[in-house]
């Protein structure tokens, strides 16, 4: 059992090449004092990685990373029982599967020749995994009890929306952080996919990165009608979703 020495846990649970790094680093801005950062951690309540802060202080707010993780998972955390009379906070972050995907499959050929088959033979379980996650922010289930949800597209493109989302978790609003997502990899890092192909954040085309994908013969197998329906219900009726769509109907 760990002891944590904060007044909020935040347990943040997200998929890999969702935008994880660039949203914690804004979430934790929304609060005044100190902060500290745990990333990508096993589900075994010892936190790990530390890439913001410290743990061996009095924190403010000591947020978990989780990445690729079942919400079906969470009921073996027990963190409770080491922060007493002290609150928990349940994060779920979603992207659109389609950019998801795109930068998914551009980080997986950065890697060897093994390790891109091993992607591409484990996709349709990372897949299931997504519409795992989509099921939950909807509040189709409910494994992760009461959860802030926040919509990747969303943060990224609307001022309004992350302002809804400081005022419901924070003490404070702010935007400092909005423009360094790529700094935030460089420094932090937490490297785009798609690093190197772009000079700002502002030229990031990071709701197209879909078109990476639209002409690879394995995209279109992975389509289907769960997929798009979970999407649509989230995100809307995307350029991305209309053209997946419209290529399932045809195949």
């Amino acid at each position: 059992m760990v002891n944590i020495n904060t007044d909020i846990l935040v347990i943040w649970l997200g998929m890999r090449r969702s935008g994880n790094h660039a949203m914690i680093n804004w979430f934790l801005d929304q609060f005044n004092g100190t902060t500290c950062f745990c990333n990508d951690n096993k589900l075994d309540e010892r936190l790990r990685k530390i890439k913001r802060g410290e743990l061996g202080v009095r924190n403010k707010v000591v947020l978990a990373s989780y990445e690729d993780k079942s919400v079906k998972d969470f009921n073996r955390l027990r963190f409770k029982n080491a922060i007493q009379n002290n609150s928990i906070m349940h994060v779920l972050i979603l992207r659109d599967p389609f950019n998801w995907l795109a930068s998914w499959t551009k980080n997986a050929f950065k890697k060897s020749i093994a390790v891109q088959e091993h992607r591409w033979n484990t996709v349709d379980q990372y897949i299931d995994m997504w519409k795992e996650h989509a099921r939950e922010f909807l509040g189709d289930t409910k494994h992760m009890g009461d959860k802030v949800t926040i919509n990747y597209n969303d943060w990224f493109l609307k001022e309004e929306y992350r302002k809804e989302i400081s005022q419901k978790v924070g003490d404070r609003f702010s935007d400092k952080t909005i423009t360094e997502i790529f700094g935030w990899g460089a420094h932090r890092g937490a490297i785009s996919s798609f690093e190197n192909e772009e000079e700002n954040v502002r030229d990031f085309a990071l709701l197209d990165r879909w078109h990476y994908l639209k002409d690879m013969p394995q995209f279109k197998c992975l389509l289907d009608d769960e997929l798009l329906s979970l999407s649509v219900r989230i995100f809307g009726e995307t350029e991305a979703y209309l053209y997946c769509k419209q290529l399932k109907e045809a195949k």
